[in-house]
């Protein structure tokens, strides 16, 4: 998570007739030949990565009420243990649909082996050939693009 903070401030400089202005500086007002204070703001960003604020952020945090540093970190925490709550459900849940995957291709394969048995016992030996040599081209061709998708997915992630 990116998280960006800004801090403005308004600042009066004192400048004399010597002194070269910043960029950002508005021109200082004058008043007759006098050169008055001139006014500008600067901006700074400060950003950061995480759920925990960077240190100087903390102490600010910490200057406000005492628990807050404390309360932010339990946060963080809590947030960390939910995600790895909803990662193991993740995986749970791709498991889950793998096995089932694998039992309903299975009963699948088997009733389509039994019925090409079957039209060859029939006398459709024609038909029940047909049905083998398709059930067995489909079983190899999910095999393979299977094995091609789980190389090139590792491929990938290791890169």
């Amino acid at each position: 998570m990116l998280r960006k903070k800004s801090i403005i401030r308004a600042r009066l400089v004192a400048r004399s007739k010597k002194s070269s202005q910043k960029p950002n500086s508005v021109p200082a007002r004058r008043e007759g030949n006098r050169q008055g204070e001139g006014r500008y703001l600067e901006t700074k960003q400060f950003s950061y990565r995480g759920p925990i604020p960077d240190p100087h952020t903390m102490n600010l945090y910490g200057q406000i009420d005492q628990n807050f540093p404390h309360r932010i970190l339990a946060m963080a925490e809590r947030q960390q243990e939910h995600r790895i709550d909803i990662e193991k459900i993740h995986i749970k849940g791709d498991e889950r649909r793998s096995f089932l995957g694998v039992c309903l291709g299975f009963i699948i394969a088997f009733s389509a082996l039994i019925g090409g048995l079957y039209l060859i016992n029939a006398g459709r030996t024609g038909s029940g050939f047909t049905v083998l040599i398709v059930e067995t081209f489909g079983i190899a061709g999910s095999f393979i693009y299977a094995k091609k998708t789980r190389r090139k997915d590792l491929d990938d992630h290791k890169e």
